[in-house]
């Protein structure tokens, strides 16, 4: 019976490979994205980084309006975390389509 217990107890407690897999995918896509506005690549608008602090704070309000609806605090934990990661791989999608639309020149040196 007690084996029963630590059996359900252990997958209760695995996380969703998916979010990991998803958060590794938005890092490099964040790296890609650092390393293109350095080089002189098209940085992101005011207006961009106000749609994000509206996403983010919609989050917010779901999170508390369930919150207060009586969701369990573990419930909105896995809830922020994914929605962070969601939120961010959002983001870096966004910012590959501007890296797309917008390339850099090529690069003048002393062989082209």
């Amino acid at each position: 019976m007690q084996v029963l217990y630590l059996l359900a107890a252990a997958t209760e407690n695995q996380s969703n490979p998916g979010s990991g897999v998803l958060l590794l995918i938005a890092i490099v896509g964040a790296i890609f994205d650092w390393r293109y506005v350095r080089a002189g690549g098209k940085p992101s608008t005011r207006t961009d980084l106000k749609y994000l602090v509206v996403i983010v704070l919609t989050g917010v309000v779901i999170l508390v309006w369930l919150g207060l609806r009586g969701a369990s605090a573990r419930a909105l934990g896995s809830l922020t975390g994914f929605g962070f990661v969601l939120t961010f791989l959002a983001w870096e999608i966004a910012r590959w389509n501007v890296r797309r639309k917008n390339l850099l020149p090529p690069k003048s040196g002393p062989h082209s």
